[in-house]
């Protein structure tokens, strides 16, 4: 049965490939999946190693700027390494030109994408030592209607271009950092040095803040007594305010009674020349008048000699009898006496005039010598007073000063007692404060000997060996250490999987157009079902196993794709082309034409979920879902690791999901195939042939 089967099989394939006609189609479709498959794979097997053929705009603008004391162009230093990579062929094919050539190159297709370095470029850079630093900014523009995959090449290019210039800037900045971190680290010396200082000051300072704690005592009773001080001389100041009026007004009278002073003077001093002339003429006649008394006394003599004589000669005669009356001489000797009696006394008067007359002419002449002395000393008083009524004005205005000034003292004297009540208040507080400063002061030398013992270890840590060495790992601090679990070596390599994959699928599908999925005849002379559904498999999956052979052989030996290992990759292909024979045997006996469709619909779902570019993950769940259902994933997944990596283990499970799809395929094809013994009234036309 066995031997039936098999030699079935290959009287079915003989059948297949029966006439020069059949040979030459089914030659053509076993190429259908090299043509698929290797040309895309050939194109396209290494794109990057042409990059530098991708026409790129570069425009640099950039007018320079002062960064570290030296001007530099950092868009000159930019071209310089673009040049670099045009002169090894990396990177793109960079073309400096003008902004306006860039733009019409853009519009014109003649370059994919255009660079600007802006004008303003090395300032920006150079603004990082400012106050307010602005990022610098490289104009890239893309023209994803010619190719979009450029721009996304050129964008990632221009990422890695950005990172490796900041990375320079930042070196640059780091450089000089480290720099001035030494300076530093010398002024840390020094500041350790100071803050043992500061830590004896601070001992020092301990001992004056208990000293001065004990002045602010002091100085607190002391402001007390001020205050009340203060507030006696404010009372004093009103007093003098007082007095200072009182004494302008009095000083106004003075300066009235010295302006009469003064006239009274100048009337004394008339006066005194008056006298002084008076007493002269005094003394003349004072002289004249002694001379007179002293004629007049010496005349009164002599005549009192002769009324005498002439007394005693009337006394005789009246002695005489004839004479007689006894009375009348009685009389006449009293009146003689009474004569003789006034004569002595005026004697002694005219004696006494002419004695005061010589004195009142010695006096007149002490007269006129203190009448002279006295219009001198007038002429002095009249000078003095016209002194003393100038110094009384201005004693006047002196007392008006005195009066504002008492004021403005009294005022003062207000607001000192003030302040002074406020400096008392004040006094007590610093005498509290510099007691908690005193109470601090300990807490001060301690932190000052902390200071200095962290100054002392910041000077040692801050100590750099190699600033060089460490700017260059602080501009790019973390290095990507690639190191690959697998490798693959090209575009397309990585991708030759799923390409073969789908050129497999293809070949299949066309296969169907030629070769027929079941030998209905036997089927129909009550072959067995699965027999007839074997026999009719085996052609196919020859033909499967050339399209993968031939595949296979074209990308090992003629592109060159890697391989590394060689059985599983020729094992998988080989099995991924007899399963999807199996597959669409099912689908083109399930479907009959239609499946052809229907081959095509499970194609497109399969080059969506299958993973073959973008890992499942980033596509949409319903991809997601559909990603384990399908052949394609496995034969996708187990030709990687043939072609590029090393998991023995996701080989042999894609092998072996490859191998239970195909038995269920023919399973079902198996199913299909009892259910197509029955005879429709649609199976009744005739059969054509290519014989």
């Amino acid at each position: 049965m066995h031997a039936n089967t098999f030699l079935l099989a290959l009287h079915e394939l003989r059948c297949t490939l029966k006439g020069k006609a059949r040979k030459i189609v089914v030659g053509a479709i076993v190429l259908i999946p090299l043509l698929y498959g290797a040309l895309y794979l050939w194109a396209f097997t290494n794109p990057y190693k042409t990059l530098d053929a991708v026409p790129v705009a570069v425009v640099i603008d950039d007018r320079g700027a002062i960064i570290q004391d030296e001007h530099r162009n950092l868009g000159n230093d930019i071209k310089k390494r673009l040049e670099d990579l045009t002169a090894k062929q990396e990177g793109f094919q960079w073309n400096f030109v003008s902004s306006d050539e860039a733009r019409d190159g853009l519009a014109n297709g003649r370059y994919f994408m255009s660079v600007t370095i802006p004008e303003n470029f090395s300032a920006c850079i150079a603004s990082a030592e400012q106050a307010n630093p602005v990022e610098a900014k490289l104009l890239v523009k893309y023209d994803q209607a010619s190719n979009m995959l450029a721009s996304q090449l050129g964008a990632s290019g221009f990422k890695t271009l950005r990172s490796e210039i900041s990375e320079a800037v930042v070196e640059e900045y780091w450089d000089a950092f480290f720099k001035k971190m030494e300076d530093s680290r010398k002024k840390l010396g020094e500041a350790a040095d100071g803050a043992g200082d500061l830590a004896d000051g601070a001992t020092k300072a301990a001992d004056g803040a208990r000293t001065l704690n004990d002045a602010t005592g002091t100085l607190e009773r002391s402001t007390g007594t001020l205050h009340e001080g203060l507030q006696t001389l404010d009372k004093g100041t009103r007093t003098l305010r007082d007095g200072a009026t009182q004494a302008a007004s009095g000083a106004d009278t003075f300066t009235k009674k010295c302006d009469e002073l003064s006239k009274g003077a100048q009337s004394l001093e008339r006066g005194a020349s008056a006298l002084s002339q008076g007493s002269a003429q005094l003394a003349q006649h004072s002289t004249q008048l002694a001379q007179g008394t002293q004629k007049l006394h010496q005349a009164v003599q002599a005549n009192n000699a002769a009324t005498k004589k002439q007394f005693e000669q009337l006394l005789a005669a009246a002695s005489k009898p004839q004479a007689s009356k006894q009375s009348i001489l009685t009389m006449l000797q009293g009146v003689g006496s009474s004569l003789s009696t006034q004569q002595d006394v005026l004697d002694s008067q005219l004696a006494s005039i002419s004695q005061g007359a010589t004195q009142l002419s010695q006096g007149a002449q002490k007269l006129e010598n203190s009448a002279a002395d006295l219009h001198k000393g007038t002429q002095s008083i009249s000078g003095g007073t016209s002194r003393l009524a100038q110094g009384a004005t201005a004693l006047s205005q002196a007392n008006e000063c005195i009066s504002h000034g008492a004021e403005n003292l009294h005022d003062g004297a207000a607001k000192a007692a003030n302040g002074a009540a406020s400096l008392h208040d004040g006094a007590g507080k610093l005498h509290d404060g510099t007691g908690k400063l005193a109470g601090r002061m300990p807490d001060l030398t301690d932190g000052a000997n902390k200071l200095h013992d962290g100054l002392n270890e910041a000077h040692d840590t801050a100590k750099l060996d190699n600033p060089k060495l460490h700017s260059t790992m602080m501009s790019s601090p973390v290095a990507l250490h690639e190191e690959n679990f697998t490798t693959v070596n090209n575009y397309g390599s990585g991708f030759a999987p799923y390409f073969i994959s789908i050129g497999l699928w293809v070949g299949s599908l066309i296969s169907t157009f030629i070769m027929r999925v079941l030998n209905r005849r036997a089927l129909l002379c009550g072959m067995n079902p699965i027999k007839s559904t074997l026999i009719s498999y085996v052609p196919l999956a020859v033909v499967g196993a050339a399209q993968a052979v031939i595949l296979m052989l074209v990308i090992q030996f003629v592109i060159r794709l890697q391989i590394n290992n060689v059985g599983a990759y020729y094992g998988l292909g080989i099995l991924t082309g007899c399963v999807f024979m199996a597959v669409m045997q099912t689908i083109i006996m399930a479907f009959k034409v239609p499946g052809r469709l229907v081959a095509i619909i499970l194609l497109m779902l399969q080059i969506t979920s299958a993973a073959g570019t973008f890992p499942i993950q980033m596509t949409p769940p319903f991809f997601q879902a559909m990603h384990p259902a399908l052949p394609m994933t496995y034969s996708v997944m187990g030709l990687r690791q043939a072609m590029s990596g090393s998991n023995g283990n996701m080989m042999a499970f894609s092998a072996l999901v490859l191998v239970v799809f195909a038995i269920v395929a023919l399973a079902l094809s198996s199913i299909l195939a009892r259910h197509r013994q029955m005879v429709r009234m649609t199976d009744l036309h005739p059969i054509f042939t290519l014989d």
